[in-house]
């Protein structure tokens, strides 16, 4: 009996320190992307669909607790390529979660020089002809606990859809030559910040 109490008793102590040493245990930080597909003029904006998991997307994380020398808050990821790895959204060389929030500032595709200052994304000297620009921004504040970082990717650029409709009826047909686009900018400067995002 006294032997029993002594077997049980190293046992509960290493039961209890497995438990608190994985609650201690630092968790990994993943995303949760997804592709706004509403358009600008519409009132609805909880339409999205998912990031296609053939891309990446480049990340930033501000640690909004600190401050540098320079009164400017820290930067925790600085343009961190973002994959999807047996699916979950995340990168092998990304950090941990710290103790303090973060607020995360995304981009796609990365292989554009897309430059981030204090939570504002910009690109000098964009063509018309390049890939779209998706970018996102979380809320402020997350830390670890509330799991997967939700970024709702916007679209930079308009996009223009073209439909025809005959209203003569069937006997006639219509055929239309072409349709003229003017004062198209070709050209520009992306700014997150501003209002309509270009200049």
């Amino acid at each position: 009996m006294h032997l029993k109490a002594l077997i049980s008793l190293p046992l509960a102590l290493l039961a209890s320190a497995c438990i608190s040493s994985v609650e201690l245990v630092q968790r990994p930080i993943v995303f949760e992307p997804v592709i706004g597909s509403e358009v600008r003029s519409s009132s609805e904006t909880d339409m999205s669909v998912p990031f296609p998991e053939d891309k990446s997307f480049g990340v930033w994380a501000q640690d909004i607790k600190s401050v540098t020398p320079d009164n400017s808050q820290p930067e925790y990821i600085s343009d961190q390529e973002i994959t999807c790895i047996n699916g979950f959204w995340t990168s092998r060389s990304l950090p941990l979660w710290p103790a303090t929030p973060l607020t995360f500032t995304a981009y796609s595709p990365v292989s554009l020089p897309m430059t981030y200052d204090g939570g504002v994304l910009r690109l000098e000297g964009y063509e018309s002809g390049q890939e779209e620009i998706l970018f996102a921004q979380s809320e402020k504040g997350l830390q670890a606990s509330q799991g997967a970082v939700k970024l709702q990717f916007q679209h930079a650029l308009t996009k223009l859809d073209m439909r025809i409709a005959n209203g003569y009826g069937a006997g006639v047909q219509v055929r239309v030559d072409r349709i003229l686009l003017t004062k198209v900018a070709q050209k520009g400067d992306f700014d997150s910040s501003r209002p309509k995002y270009w200049t």
